[in-house]
């Protein structure tokens, strides 16, 4: 193997921005440095990015493997995971190796390593690595439709019109103000602001991110997306929130249409029903299609049934656009692995319903085109 290992240096983004140009093309997010530097930039007290590179003699990039910093709580111990994200080889350096080597110069180095989003083939690797894949389960989709013209999106990515009518039906979402014993809640009390002492953690729920109020910040406000909209319930201690919902609105393109992402949801039943039927209300009164929602593991699957969203489930999830720049179909490859030196034993027993991640984990919600950063960023809070 000709090309050298190494972790990549902030010297090096525009090393990076141009093989992502290569990798990508001209127009994807990762050929802007700004992007790459908060992307890659949430490695702490170190002096590199967390981005690792393999660069052949004459230092050109020629494959690449990222990192997204988070954690998670496993049994109620904070553990410190990395989301391995964006591995890319150039063709010419293809079967030296080369993204083996990556995965496994990232693996160990943190109490647990995990990726979200690959092929049955990939997933072989990961499991001869040691990874846990939770039996090969997948995130699942849940959309509730709020305009009949939803089933119009499965002809632009000519998807099975007659599979989508029957899963989906004919009938909108009912909407209704409050939730049943919750009248006392209003939309109007909702906070917009992040919770400084994070959010009350569902005791059913034995593996998820943990959503610290410094993690929530660098995640959806620090940088200039399109703007998230964050719902959240304070507590009766008002340093906790009850309830937590982050949404992003997108336009399905080539079409003038909208539909509306639930990002992340956590908290407790009762406050999240309230928080998920103003964001449906404010869907349906701004004309948007439909509010899609994915997730792994089974903690709110009875909440997003009871509010009339219907499941779309391995290879029904691609009858709906989940790509919408342009909309295009892409197959339910959301399988989740996770690996640790230290932990893997207790890791390996979580089931799949007991663990919880959303597209708020890895990078299951970031951009694709560059053009999409000269939207209005959100307030920072």
């Amino acid at each position: 193997m000709l090309a050298r290992i190494r972790w990549a240096f902030p010297s090096d983004i525009p090393s990076l921005a141009s093989f992502f140009r290569k990798a990508y093309g001209e127009d994807t997010v990762f050929s802007s440095e700004p992007f790459l530097r908060w992307f890659f930039g949430s490695e702490r007290d170190t002096s590199h990015l967390l981005s690792v590179i393999a660069v052949d003699r004459s230092g050109g990039v020629v494959a690449h493997y990222g990192g997204v910093r988070s954690e998670i709580e496993l049994d109620g111990q904070a553990l410190s995971l990395v989301w391995g994200v964006n591995s890319f080889t150039l063709p010419e350096h293809r079967e030296e190796g080369l993204g083996g080597s990556l995965v496994r110069f990232l693996m160990g180095k943190y109490d647990v390593f995990g990726v979200i989003s690959f092929t049955p083939k990939t997933a072989q690797f990961y499991e001869k690595n040691s990874f846990y894949l939770f039996d090969r389960q997948r995130f699942r989709r849940f959309v509730a439709v709020l305009d009949p013209q939803t089933l119009a999106m499965a002809n632009l990515i000519s998807a099975d019109v007659a599979r989508l009518r029957d899963l989906l039906g004919e009938a909108r979402v009912p909407i209704t103000a409050g939730a049943s014993g919750s009248q006392e809640l209003c939309p109007e009390s909702f906070c917009t602001r992040i919770p400084p002492s994070g959010i009350s953690h569902p005791r059913e729920v034995r593996m998820t991110s943990r959503r610290s109020p410094d993690f929530l910040r660098w995640r959806f406000f620090s940088f200039p997306h399109p703007r998230y909209e964050a719902l959240a319930w304070p507590s009766s201690r008002d340093e906790v929130c009850a309830g937590w919902l982050v949404a992003r609105r997108e336009r399905i393109y080539p079409t003038e249409m909208h539909m509306t992402r639930i990002v992340d949801l956590w908290g407790q039943d009762e406050k999240l029903e309230v928080l998920l039927r103003a964001l449906l209300a404010r869907c349906r009164g701004r004309g948007d299609a439909f509010v899609d929602c994915s997730l792994f593991g089974a903690w709110c699957e009875h909440l997003l049934d009871r509010l009339g969203f219907v499941r779309l489930a391995d290879e029904d999830v691609a009858l709906l656009p989940q790509v919408t720049c342009p909309a295009e179909p892409r197959p339910n490859n959301d399988f989740v692995g996770l690996f640790s030196e230290r932990y893997g034993t207790r890791i390996r027993t979580v089931d799949w319903s007991e663990a919880y991640f959303t597209r708020m984990d890895s990078d299951r919600d970031r951009l694709s085109r560059r053009w999409q950063l000269d939207e209005a960023p959100r307030e920072a809070v």
